[in-house]
């Protein structure tokens, strides 16, 4: 029997995600709930309001419910995303209708922060509030009005909060270069950006603007490319593209010679030494410092931890800090040592220290996580006898 596809409206996808949030306080990532939504029951979609003000917050308003009616296709999300090493990677199929080159996405506030990318270009456009987007560890705020145009196959994390209203247009990679090829021939920021973004080497991270929805010129144009995207009607798909030129066109002219790129700029030599400096870190993580680090690969101790902190993410601290900790979770599991052992063979000199740490990074004691995990069949009981005497945190 053929399966039904799943269908619902990205408001009824919305009010699941919240739902789902107040009642379990965690947040999924949209394959799974779509899926959960799939096991439980069918939604179908409902009617497209009309829109019929003319101000700029009415319009906002019309443009949110005319993307909140429209359904979600989670069959052919589910079938055509996949996980590319530390993101999950949407191919165009997931995104675009048959036969379409422009789609428009809400971002979702309660969904878990995984890294994501995309095969197509992504134009991510704040409507209400504002969000943060994280770019190789490196954030961006993005506020009211805000326009952050994405490559294809950039990694980026969305934190959406609950009140804030953020939505992508995305238009296919070929499509993009077709219509914005006269952009790539100049000299200034963007073009350089667009340039890089589709043919050159060097890492382009996102392009950032400030749309004026006050003037009516970018809000206009937003609203009839949402109307477009959503419309059956005879060419739709080549209005959808043309409002999607003309959109962009009007917040590069207000705010384009104010835009800001964000150029990751790791050349190989970069990337090498951070391989062996992440090495040299694994293999020497109970003694490292900054210092010694520094003075081994012959680096300015500021630079370094500058460095580090571009290419990972995360500071000298953090990355060694997780070391210890994943070590220890293996000893915790894997071994009757006691805890003060763990602790120095960790790289601890108290046991205390060690113990706090622990417990900020897990939420829960080191005594606690070995118990926690005996239960779930890690190990049994029987292989972490109690030790008498001493206190708790040396057991």
């Amino acid at each position: 029997m053929e399966k039904t596809p799943l269908q619902m409206t990205v408001k009824e996808l919305e009010e699941y995600l919240s739902a789902n949030f107040r009642n379990t306080g965690t947040r999924s990532s949209l394959g799974e709930a779509l899926e959960m939504i799939e096991k439980k029951y069918l939604l179908s979609a409902s009617q497209s309001p009309a829109a019929t003000e003319t101000k700029p917050q009415q319009i906002l308003n019309q443009i949110c419910a005319v993307i909140d009616a429209q359904p979600v296709d989670g069959t052919a999300f589910l079938q055509n995303t996949s996980s590319t090493g530390a993101a999950h990677l949407s191919a165009e199929d997931a995104i675009f209708a048959p036969g379409r080159d422009v789609a428009v996405t809400r971002l979702f506030s309660y969904l878990s922060a995984e890294p994501s990318e995309y095969d197509c270009f992504s134009v991510i456009v704040v409507l209400k509030g504002g969000c943060e987007i994280f770019f190789d560890g490196t954030p961006l705020t993005a506020v009211l009005g805000g326009v952050v145009i994405v490559p294809p196959r950039t990694p980026h994390i969305m934190a959406v909060p609950a009140e804030a209203y953020v939505i992508a247009l995305h238009m296919r990679r070929s499509t993009f270069d077709a219509q914005f090829g006269a952009l790539m021939t100049c000299s200034d920021k963007m073009s350089v950006f667009f340039r890089e973004s589709l043919y050159g080497t060097n890492e382009m991270n996102y392009l950032y603007m400030t749309a004026d929805f006050e003037s009516g010129g970018e809000l206009s144009a937003l609203q009839q490319l949402v109307k477009e995207s959503t419309s059956k009607a005879p060419l739709a798909n080549l209005c959808s593209m043309s409002w999607m030129k003309l959109f962009l066109a009007e917040v590069f002219r207000s705010s384009g010679d104010s835009a800001a790129v964000l150029r990751s700029g790791r050349d190989e030599t970069t990337r090498a030494d951070c391989g062996a400096i992440l090495q040299y870190i694994q293999q020497n993580y109970r003694t490292v410092r900054l210092s010694t680090l520094a003075k081994a690969f012959h680096y300015n101790e500021t630079y370094l931890s500058r460095m580090l902190q571009n290419y990972m993410g995360m500071s000298f601290t953090d990355i060694v800090r997780g070391i210890k900790m994943t070590r220890a979770e293996e000893y915790l599991t894997g071994s009757s040592l006691r805890i003060h052992e763990i602790s120095a063979l960790v790289g601890y000199d108290s046991v205390d220290h060690f113990s706090r740490t622990f417990k900020a990074t897990h939420n829960v004691s080191p005594q606690a996580y070995r118990r926690s995990a005996a239960k779930r069949g890690l190990r049994s009981m029987a292989e972490f006898p109690e030790k008498t005497g001493g206190s708790e945190a040396a057991k």
